[in-house]
Order: structure tokens, then sequence, then C-alpha cells
């Protein structure tokens, strides 16, 4: 049986949101990238890398008991990213970061670069969570 869900990425492409953000372009050297493919996580890297600025624009899902992986992906990157004020975001969004698309436009997010974040960078480094696994298990 090779049934396909009711919607399926070419769906998603043609969607009503997809067309207002597409139309919500209009000055010209600007290049909207929407991907509904599923990359494996070094695709994923690769495809990231290349975007001036990658955005996450989740909508409130679920209870809220979750987070979203996919900003792991988008710091190892080292590009600037904006995110929605997401529950799944919530691991980020304690930082208070001025990422965030309903406080902060695009263009702003782009000109600070990645320096803002740098607190996440820090707690998220491979010493830090090393050292945090120390003193859980008391080494």
């Amino acid at each position: 049986n090779n049934s396909v869900s009711s919607e399926t990425p070419k769906d998603i492409s043609n969607s009503p949101f997809v067309k207002k953000i597409r139309d919500a372009v209009r000055k010209s050297g600007i290049k909207l990238n929407i991907s509904f493919e599923f990359f494996d996580q070094n695709q994923m890297i690769e495809y990231l890398s290349k975007n001036t600025i990658n955005i996450f624009p989740f909508s409130q899902l679920g209870d809220g008991s979750g987070i979203s992986s996919s900003l792991d992906v988008a710091l190892s990157c080292r590009r600037p990213f904006a995110i929605s004020d997401c529950v799944l975001f919530k691991h980020v969004l304690e930082y208070n970061l001025p990422i965030t698309l309903r406080d902060n436009s695009i263009v702003d997010i782009i000109a600070r670069g990645t320096s803002v974040l740098d607190p996440i960078y820090k707690d998220w480094s491979r010493e830090s969570v090393l050292k945090r696994l120390e003193d859980l298990i008391g080494v």
C-alpha cells in the first residue's frame, strides 16, 4: 500500500501560509528558501549553514512538555536564527535573547549576528556539559 498522508510536503508548499510568506517578500535580491525536506543531520547542517538567517516560526503545539531539537542543529551552524515564542523553544527562550520574531525584526536579528548566542554556546559547550555531569556524579 502506497498511501500518503493528506498533508505531504507538496501540499504544504502550496498552502496559503507559505503563499503569504512568499508574497511578503517585496525587495529584490532577497531569496526565500522554504524547505519541507527531511535531511539527515549532516545534510541539515550543510543546508542551514548556507543561509543568512534560519527562521523557526513554530506555532504552539501540545502541552509544552517537550522541546524542539531543531535549534541544536541551528546552533551548530553558527548562523543567526529567529524563533517564535513557541513553548517548544523554552530551553532557548529562557535566555531572553533578542532573537524572537515577536519582539525583533529579521533585519535586526541578522545585524546582531551570532554574538548574542554566546551565552548558549558557553552553557552548551562540551566543557560546560562535562563539568555539570562531573558535579552531578561527584567526580
